[in-house]
């Protein structure tokens, strides 16, 4: 009970890459991942599917078209908060901390970029981080949420050979505005448990619960009038002992999320899995472009046959 499959699957791992799944704001939900593998001694490097043009990035290093590390002193004029994280790990770990943002592509540069951080930091693990859990909907449920950057992500690493691919979620509840059926996420669960793909789930408490308070409100703070998470606002909510719909954001007022103590848990999955059971994943992997992908998936959107609304009856 006090060892999950989680621990297993890395308890030999040297280097590991922490990395958001989409959005931005994913990969700042990884920091309790981030600290937590940087105190057992393992070599952490953080990377990003970010929102922000690369291309617009200062200081920054570029490693390849679609690929740009983002450091400590980079800076860009509006939306950034990979630029917010880098600073503030670099303060909490005391050291030096890069943010590689991969750019808006297809789902093969992606894959090209992913393959040479793995090959460069000779990684041995990759956590792909989801602020929200629709990356977890195989394709037929009520609603896929905001699945675009998320089943870009799952795309390429499926398509990786070496490294163990795990994919971690948080923020269960946090996507009614997506009009998210979470009894079908639950479903989805119990569907990948029973494929022996789920690794366990760890409740944010203590110090990690504090590295994640700290870290969202220094990154929100230094966001304000731009777009900030209504995941990330959710979690820290839910930190604090919130229970109950609670607007965390200035356009979740009409729909806000349904805060509770399963918010802030932490759900681990086989991503080999994840993606092996997707129903729409193999119409992006041949693609090159942002569009491109956009265009397969919105093609599979409007012809899928979809499940009814289903509650939680508890």
């Amino acid at each position: 009970m006090l060892n999950q499959l989680i621990d297993d699957r890395l308890a030999g791992a040297k280097n590991v890459l922490v990395a958001g799944a989409g959005g931005g704001y994913d990969v700042v939900c990884g920091v309790p991942l981030i600290i937590g593998l940087a105190k057992r001694g393992i070599n952490v490097y953080v990377a990003s599917l970010s929102s922000t043009p690369i291309n617009d990035i200062d200081g920054g290093v570029v490693h390849r078209p679609e690929l740009v590390e983002a450091t400590a002193t980079s800076t860009r004029p509006s939306y950034f908060p990979e630029g917010w994280l880098s600073r503030w790990l670099t303060d909490r770990l005391g050291r030096d901390v890069s943010v590689y943002c991969f750019g808006a592509t297809g789902v093969g540069p992606l894959h090209a970029s992913y393959q040479y951080l793995i090959e460069k930091m000779a990684i041995d693990a990759v956590i792909a981080v989801d602020g929200g859990v629709d990356s977890l909907l195989r394709g037929g449920e009520y609603s896929l949420g905001s699945p675009l950057e998320d089943a870009l992500t799952l795309a390429a690493l499926s398509l990786i050979d070496g490294p163990d691919r795990i994919l971690a979620a948080v923020g269960f509840g946090a996507e009614r505005l997506d009009r998210i059926s979470h009894a079908q996420v639950l479903a989805r669960i119990a569907d990948l448990q029973g494929a022996g793909a789920w690794l366990g789930a760890e409740a944010l408490t203590g110090t990690a619960a504090d590295d994640m308070q700290a870290a969202g409100k220094y990154i929100l703070s230094n966001q304000q009038g731009m777009h900030n998470s209504v995941v990330v606002g959710s979690v820290l909510a839910s930190l604090m002992g919130k229970f109950g719909d609670h607007a965390v954001t200035p356009h979740s007022v009409n729909t806000p999320p349904w805060v509770s103590p399963l918010m802030s848990l932490f759900w681990y999955f086989d991503l080999a899995e994840v993606a092996r059971q997707n129903l729409y994943l193999s119409r992006l992997l041949n693609t090159s472009t942002f569009g491109e992908v956009a265009e397969a998936l919105g093609g599979f959107v409007r012809t899928r046959p979809k499940r009814g609304w289903e509650e939680i009856p508890i």
